[in-house]
């Protein structure tokens, strides 16, 4: 099974690192916008897998770019741990499988190719 990588978001207004399974980007890891100074300056996110619910991802805030990383790798394999440890999914199904759910309306894909959302007829269906 491959590992996860990070590639630098080419974005130039924020420091932002895009999370990726094989070619297939599972996540971000970025500096928070507009927080105060004395709260957590990181927030990362663990997103859609093939055969989720709408809304299960799992984010949340660290003080450092080092512990962002280290939460989301612990939330890696909870959220996707189903497709990739007990179907045994690769990355080109990860990926096939986002590609179909695109076509089919079922989710949308953000022009950065950041991450996807349910539609609602992918909400309605996974309901």
């Amino acid at each position: 099974m491959p590992a996860l990588t990070r590639r630098r978001s080419k974005g130039r207004h924020a420091e932002s690192w895009q999370i990726f399974y094989g070619d297939v980007q599972v996540g971000t890891i970025g500096i928070r916008a507009g927080v105060p100074v004395d709260v957590d300056q990181w927030c990362w996110s663990c997103g859609f897998y093939p055969g989720s619910e709408p809304g299960e991802y799992l984010s949340g805030t660290a003080p450092t770019f080092d512990q962002a990383r280290a939460d989301f790798g612990k939330a890696w394999p909870w959220i996707n741990g189903p497709f990739l440890f007990k179907e045994g999914g690769t990355p080109e199904e990860y990926g096939a499988a986002l590609d179909y759910a695109i076509a089919k309306g079922w989710l949308w894909k953000h022009e950065s190719g950041t991450y996807v959302m349910f539609t609602q007829a992918g909400a309605e269906l996974f309901a």
